[in-house]
């Protein structure tokens, strides 16, 4: 009898604690999965002139769970354009520190939604 209430604390315990104290990994809701974000943006004019360029695509790869202000990384004002891969979904926002309306990205190459008039400022990793 002893044995068995032992037994059945130990298993509540530890479905307890997988219900509250999970251990996310990189990606939240998905502790196996890992994932990057890459964005695509244009080279402005004057920066093409400058470097004696007639185009310019660019690309910046991210994998950190969160970026709160984009411009420290590129200028979100020409971004036309992401892939995601890995296991993760990625939300980015129009507004810095995550305001503004967001949109969810999942895996694969697409261009941004409503581009150009929706200018990515923040983005970070959600539960696919």
């Amino acid at each position: 009898m002893m044995l068995l209430k032992f037994v059945t604390f130990i298993i509540i315990s530890t479905i307890y604690i997988f219900e509250h104290h999970t251990a996310y990994g990189k990606c939240p809701g998905n502790f196996r999965g890992d994932g990057s974000i890459t964005f695509y943006w244009k080279e402005k004019r004057t920066d093409r002139t400058e470097r004696m360029r007639n185009w310019g695509v660019l690309e910046e790869t991210l994998e950190e769970e969160e970026y709160k202000r984009l411009i420290k990384y590129f200028d979100p004002m020409y971004v036309y354009a992401y892939t995601v891969s890995g296991d993760c979904c990625w939300e980015i926002y129009n507004e810095r520190n995550f305001k503004g309306t967001p949109e969810k990205l999942t895996p694969g190459f697409r261009g941004i939604p409503n581009y150009p008039k929706y200018i990515v400022q923040s983005v970070k990793k959600v539960r696919c």
